[in-house]
């Protein structure tokens, strides 16, 4: 999947506050399906583990480089949220436009530190019994919606601005100074309705 952009009058100059470096490299999961673990012997748990995490994970193997983030968009019935790793900084960034903790999803958290665990031992990097299972989270304090109904919109102008801004795979904590609003404003947000509407009749609609 490609995210196309097109940039307007007012966000066409990176107005980012760091000096101009290369841009990491970004990767886009395609939606990929959910599995159910069940508790049996050790064997067949690592199995279905692996069933559940190593679609992630064999995405990281094949197309990581260093500072490559990745933009999981996800869902889990209600919200759509922005999961963004750097596997091999072992940091996951987490952006929520309702605000809600990290920790009100432990089983999402799982699924993306068994990942990045399928990613260090491909690599075969050692780490200690304290970092192995302390994956690095942040939650970014990015703009958040005020009603019930933009959190996809607010997805798009996070991987957007990510694409424009982030230098050597760091979102930083605060979020962008350029992009660091309360809320997005109704002019941006129909920025990306376009800009999505655009993507879909030029890349989707009209091949097929």
């Amino acid at each position: 999947m490609q995210l196309k952009i097109e940039e307007s009058p007012d966000t066409g100059k990176k107005n980012c506050s760091e000096p101009a470096l290369k841009r990491p490299r970004i990767e886009i999961p395609s939606p990929l399906p959910t599995f159910k673990v069940r508790k049996e012997k050790l064997g067949d748990r690592i199995t279905a583990l692996q069933q559940l995490v190593s679609p992630f994970g064999k995405i990281f193997i094949e197309r990581n480089q260093p500072n490559t983030l990745f933009l999981a968009p996800y869902n889990l019935g209600d919200n759509w949220m922005l999961v963004v790793v750097n596997p091999t900084a072992e940091i996951v960034y987490y952006l929520d436009s309702l605000g809600v903790n990290i920790g009100q999803h432990p089983q999402m958290r799982k699924m993306f530190d068994n990942a990045i665990k399928i990613y260090r031992a491909n690599k075969g990097t050692k780490v200690s019994k304290v970092k192995f299972s302390n994956i690095k989270w942040t939650m970014i304090k990015c703009p958040i919606q005020d009603n019930g109904s933009d959190c996809g919109y607010y997805v798009l102008r996070y991987m957007k601005e990510i694409l424009l801004c982030s230098e050597e795979g760091v979102i930083p904590h605060e979020y962008f100074p350029t992009y660091s609003f309360e809320k997005y404003s109704t002019e941006r947000i129909d920025e990306v309705k376009q800009e999505w509407c655009r993507y879909v009749l030029e890349n989707i609609i009209t091949n097929k």
